[in-house]
């Protein structure tokens, strides 16, 4: 596997439509699209399940569990990294009909200036 000698491939095992699941390099995945400073949450889901499938064999049939999955995930991350954003009255962390996340504008800031 080309690149493979320098890099290892962390797998986390994540809940996926009610079943654990391996998922390779999940960490670097969700870090690498929240440093490209996506704000609509239609992107963020594409561009995370894009880099997931990269790496993980993801069924057709399976990818909103996986979609889903990874926005939690993402949404995890925000949390941990930041943890009174999801405390703020002013920010928005809204929760859609398929448990997706859309995260305010706000959350996005503070969250860059955390990171820089």
């Amino acid at each position: 596997m080309p690149g493979s000698c320098c890099k290892s491939n962390k797998t986390r095992i994540i809940k996926i439509g009610g079943v654990e699941t391996g998922v390779i390099d999940l960490d670097q995945i969700l870090m690498d699209v929240y440093l490209l400073g996506l704000e609509n949450e239609k992107e963020i889901e594409s561009e995370l399940l894009k880099r997931a499938k990269e790496k993980n064999y993801i069924p057709e049939s399976r990818e909103v569990y996986y979609s889903i999955a990874l926005m939690s995930e993402y949404r995890k991350l925000l949390e941990e990294k930041e943890p009174s954003i999801s405390k703020s009255p002013d920010t928005k962390i809204i929760k859609t009909e398929h448990q997706k996340y859309s995260i305010g504008h706000k959350i996005k800031r503070k969250l860059q200036r955390f990171f820089t």
